[in-house]
């Protein structure tokens, strides 16, 4: 009878130690899925900003290209020869 509360009272010590380290892990856990959503959040906001500063950077090139090539002469049609009446 004894040794089975003796028994009965180390599974409890067990239990209750096995509890506090799972409690501590949910801890650290929790703490490290903060970290990541925080560093998701940054990246995606960084992932965003790099897309506008690119299509910005491609909207400049354009407008620099189209300033920067040959215009097309504009030709005017000539005027016929006739003489008017």
């Amino acid at each position: 009878m004894l040794e089975k509360l003796l028994q009965a009272v180390r599974d409890f010590l067990f239990i209750n130690e096995q509890l506090r380290r799972n409690t501590e892990e949910i801890k650290e856990l929790r703490k490290r899925v903060e970290d990541l959503t925080l560093f998701n959040e940054r990246l995606a906001f960084e992932i965003q900003r790099t897309r506008e500063n690119e299509a910005h950077e491609r909207e400049k090139l354009v407008l620099r290209s189209e300033k920067e090539s040959p215009k097309p002469e504009k030709k005017f049609p000539r005027g016929s020869n006739k003489k008017q009446k």
